[in-house]
């Protein structure tokens, strides 16, 4: 009678999972007041600041693919941005154009998909067509490892909370990779620096593979490497470490995996997602793939941006797994665009292939998004400032990074900006621990503030910049 009446009401299996996996959802608590005014704010955001990325000394634009904001130093205010001729840039975005740049160097000598923070933003992983991940430090811009295995382009990175050892990629290849740091193999020496080569610990292979139909005329080449048609566009460790979250270019599913369970021997994902779970079998229909994930903060909270120009948003204890939430208006045309939460999960935002920024709020999917202005390419990267509700930055095909704040009106309006940060949008992480990093001022060009990790002396020598293929 119980299995009846779950079944009549709806009952989700799905949540139930989960709930077993993580433990009970926590209640929202949120104010409705303060979701209410900050409403009001969303339409006034303006692009702030520019910054143009350009091929050598040629005014040829470089398209950065993504940005992503640091945690804890200098406040959260660092924008980490890969770009397509393999360079990884850190942006100061309180400082002015022409001194926000802190560092520039070259990661790969091949574009650079999808970066991480790491180990409290002393490190940065990096997910490259060249096949590679590698793991540098920050403060002297030196490769530590080297994480070699897909066969094909590195789409995403993602590392473990709480283990700064533990990494997961997905690659065009079709296969997952789970990484650790500490079972290297080799040691190299390159350029007045030492460097581990690292081995996946665990291949999950052809973890978005289509299946085949009686209609098909020609079978798939069975290929240990993988498949590059099954492509997987993004991984995600979810808030107990032990789940990771993977979409596909394909099959267009998102699928979760309790890794501690996974075998090759037999794979089975602990769930499957999709946004049209209704027909999802259905041979007739076409199966659109997804081009990125995104937690919320509270962990309760799974988007996933499809090429069919929706953003379908999974509650992962409740009902709305199998039924997510569905936003409109933005156009998703490739697999480079991204999607995001706002820092207290009341908004997302994405970019978009028709040049704008697009934002909706999370509780009312229905409503017609916010759209900016600006840019003069497909928007791809996205991210929301952590500490600070009131910036956000994007990247598009333009060659731009554009830094976005909450503008008033006029000088004369009640609240004015500085007013709208402290009362409504700062963030607990803005305050951040005492004493986690010391920040120094130098004289060199281009590098405004530096971060000495607790114990380990400042070498100033060896903080170099490259800025041969960037401007303004």
């Amino acid at each position: 009678a119980g299995a009846a009446s779950r079944r009549r009401n709806g009952g989700n299996i799905t949540s139930s999972a989960l709930n077993r996996q993580f433990g009970k959802r926590r209640r929202d608590r949120g104010s409705s007041l303060k979701a209410r005014t900050q409403r009001r704010f969303v339409t006034k955001f303006q692009p702030t600041k520019v910054f143009r990325f350009q091929r050598g000394l040629e005014d040829v634009p470089t398209p950065p693919f993504v940005v992503k904001y640091s945690r804890k130093i200098l406040g959260g205010s660092v924008l980490g941005v890969s770009d397509e001729e393999g360079y990884v840039t850190l942006i100061n975005t309180r400082k002015s154009e022409g001194k926000g740049v802190m560092v520039k160097w070259e990661a790969h000598e091949n574009s650079i998909f999808d970066i991480v923070w790491v180990d409290d933003d002393v490190q940065i992983a990096t997910a490259s067509g060249d096949q590679t991940v590698r793991v540098w430090d920050l403060e002297y811009q030196r490769l530590l490892h080297m994480f070699a295995g897909h066969g094909g382009s590195v789409k995403s990175v993602d590392g473990k909370q709480g283990n700064s050892r533990i990494f997961a990629t997905g690659s065009r290849d079709g296969n997952v990779c789970i990484w650790d740091t500490r079972l290297k193999t080799t040691s190299e020496s390159k350029e007045q620096s030492t460097f581990s080569h690292v081995a996946p610990v665990l291949m999950m292979q052809n973890v978005h593979t289509v299946q085949q139909t009686k209609t098909t005329r020609r079978p798939l080449l069975k290929n240990p490497k993988g498949n590059s048609q099954q492509s997987v566009t993004s991984v995600l460790f979810l808030n107990n470490g032990n789940t990771l979250a993977t979409s596909g270019a394909a099959d267009g599913m998102v699928k979760l995996w309790d890794l501690r369970k996974y075998s090759s021997e037999s794979p089975s994902e602990l769930i499957s997602l999709s946004p049209t779970s209704s027909v999802l079998h259905a041979k007739s229909e076409r199966k659109y793939g997804i081009s990125s994930l995104a937690l919320s903060g509270d962990g309760t909270k799974l988007l996933a941006s499809s090429v069919d120009n929706r953003i379908h948003c999974y509650d992962l204890f409740g009902t709305r797994t199998r039924f997510p939430k569905s936003y409109e208006g933005h156009v998703n045309g490739s697999f480079y665009v991204k999607v995001t939460f706002s820092p207290d999960d009341n908004f997302i935002l994405s970019g978009s292939s028709d040049n704008h920024v697009y934002i909706w709020e999370a509780s009312k999917p229905e409503k017609s998004p916010v759209v900016l202005n600006g840019h003069e390419g497909e928007v791809s990267g996205v991210d929301w400032c952590k500490t600070d509700f009131s910036t956000f930055s994007s990247c598009a095909d333009d060659g731009t990074v554009r830094v976005w704040s909450i503008q008033s009106e006029s000088s004369e309006s009640k609240l004015d900006q500085n007013v709208v940060r402290r009362r409504l949008f700062q963030s607990p992480l803005n305050q951040g621990p005492r004493g986690s990093r010391t920040i120094r001022r130098m004289r060199q060009p281009h590098i405004n503030e530096i971060w000495s990790p607790p114990g380990r002396p400042s070498q100033s020598s060896q903080y170099t910049q490259s800025s041969n293929n960037l401007s303004g």
